[in-house]
């Protein structure tokens, strides 16, 4: 009696449409799934870095030529990271990405970012770099320019506001009590500033925005995160 190999049409067919069933139950479960945990390792990424360098800013002793430490967030070309940096107005450097932060040569502290994330910086998406620092000792947000560290009210991705409403400058014992620098009622310098009335302005997403995380970082330096 002679022996039966392969399949047949029939059982070739059922075979192809149990296959086709099972992805169509599996596949909307286990994309967005995917999506939402390439986000979240992004935003992981970003936030671990941060409090690094904010832990350091407060508890490592004064930096030579008052450096402070900070973050870099980069997205440009297929440089896709976010490092731990530090810098000083005397430091001479073009860009924030060379202030990484060394140990032995290579990165103290640089995550990579998942490929299929997109970083937005206000109204578009990052093209470049995004920096900002903390006050050595306070580990209050702060920026680098070329005169300096802001000594002002800095936040990150969070929408404008008032110092007034930020500060109570309203009652003048505590406006007293604060330094000359934030006694007046201005707008908070921001770092990617939101575009609506929400904390938005820095974001982590899918290329379609279906999936997405604001992270905003206070004058204080505290942090939230908030799925959109």
């Amino acid at each position: 009696m002679s022996m039966r190999s392969g399949f047949t049409a029939v059982e070739l067919t059922v075979t192809i449409s149990i296959i086709a069933l099972l992805s169509g139950m599996i596949t909307p479960t286990v994309l967005p799934a995917l999506r939402q945990g390439k986000v979240n390792g992004a935003v992981s990424g970003i936030v671990d870095v941060a409090r690094e360098a904010r832990r350091l800013a407060i508890t490592a002793p004064v930096q030579p030529h008052g450096a402070c430490y900070g973050v870099v967030v980069v997205s440009e070309g297929s440089e896709h990271y976010v490092a731990l940096i530090k810098g000083a107005a005397s430091d001479g450097v073009a860009n924030e990405r060379a202030r990484v932060l060394l140990q032995d040569g290579a990165p103290l502290r640089k995550v990579a970012l998942p490929a299929g994330v997109v970083i937005m910086a206000g109204a578009a998406a990052l093209d470049g770099e995004l920096a900002w620092y903390y006050h050595s000792g306070t580990g209050a947000v702060t920026t680098l320019g070329s005169g300096g560290f802001n000594p002002g009210l800095v936040e990150v991705g969070t929408a404008t506001e008032s110092l007034s409403d930020v500060w109570g400058l309203a009652n003048p014992a505590v406006a007293a009590q604060l330094p000359s620098a934030w006694r007046y009622d201005v707008g908070a310098q921001l770092v990617a500033p939101s575009t609506d009335d929400e904390d938005h302005g820095l974001r982590v997403q899918t290329p379609d925005g279906k999936v997405a995380v604001a992270i905003a970082i206070y004058g204080t330096g505290l942090m939230t995160t908030d799925d959109l």
